[in-house]
């Protein structure tokens, strides 16, 4: 059992950490920026969660998390469980522990069993670990896909992003720019910038109408494109497969959410 900050040198350890969590201990390694996170294994009792999260939130100066559920075999090379466990955002001191304990419970929703049964995983090797991060408040957000998913070609990078926070583009709210990069070189393929009419409001948190100067700007600069397609490139080499990320920048920094090996 284990409570702990993920930094550099913290072991991609699945069993402590998940799959999720492993994946972003990789991340660190490789010298990209995450959120500030902290795991919590499965088998931490309930009872001492606060006592030993509340410090190191504390010290990373948390005002808002991010709380997520970190499987053991999710975002592995051969499950991804993708949006099936639970993620709950804009988490406040006071509904921590709550939430963790919600995480805790993805295990016995409904579409997560029948994804174990599909694909004939066994419940008893699958715990959910939890992962407390910095909540980020991005300015603009999205995925990218280092072989092109609709061509399959492994020579390109596909990346959409929208303003502000992620939801908007997985909940398909909103038609995200896309952008198509060669790798290896900063050579942008093909622009398509669309016009993004709503946002989610960093003050209130609800979806409020885009500024209509805004509607039709790139959500992304060039530089930013590339320094992703770097990082990318990176990511791909050290997982030796194509990979699939969640990215987001806040006040010029990128920071890498997650990272997952491509499945089919």
């Amino acid at each position: 059992m284990s409570v702990i900050r993920l930094d550099k040198h913290t072991p991609p350890d699945i069993s402590r950490l998940g799959g999720k969590g492993a994946n972003l201990a990789k991340l660190l390694s490789l010298g990209c920026r995450i959120p500030d996170c902290i795991a919590i294994s499965h088998d931490h009792p309930t009872a001492q969660i606060l006592t030993d999260v509340l410090p190191i939130w504390d010290e990373l100066h948390f005002q808002l998390a991010a709380v997520r559920s970190s499987a053991t075999a999710e975002d592995s090379i051969d499950q991804s469980f993708a949006g099936m466990f639970s993620t709950y955002l804009y988490v406040s001191k006071d509904k921590l522990l709550e939430k963790i304990t919600l995480c805790r419970q993805s295990l016995s929703l409904p579409r997560v069993a029948d994804y174990i049964t599909r694909m004939s995983i066994s419940k008893e090797n699958v715990h959910v670990n939890v992962l407390v991060q910095k909540m980020i408040e991005a300015d603009a957000s999205g995925v990218c896909f280092t072989k092109n998913p609709l061509t399959n070609d492994s020579n390109e990078i596909v990346i959409e992003a929208i303003h502000g926070q992620g939801e908007l583009l997985v909940s398909g709210q909103v038609t995200p720019d896309y952008y198509r990069i060669a790798k290896h070189k900063n050579v942008l393929l093909e622009k398509n910038i669309s016009t993004q009419e709503i946002i989610l409001d960093k003050k209130s948190r609800t979806i409020r109408p885009r500024e209509m100067e805004l509607q039709h700007v790139p959500k992304i600069s060039e530089p930013m494109l590339y320094l992703l397609r770097e990082q990318a490139e990176s990511i791909e080499n050290m997982y030796q497969k194509p990979v699939d990320i969640e990215w987001a920048v806040e006040n010029g920094v990128l920071y890498i959410l997650q990272a997952r090996p491509i499945t089919t």
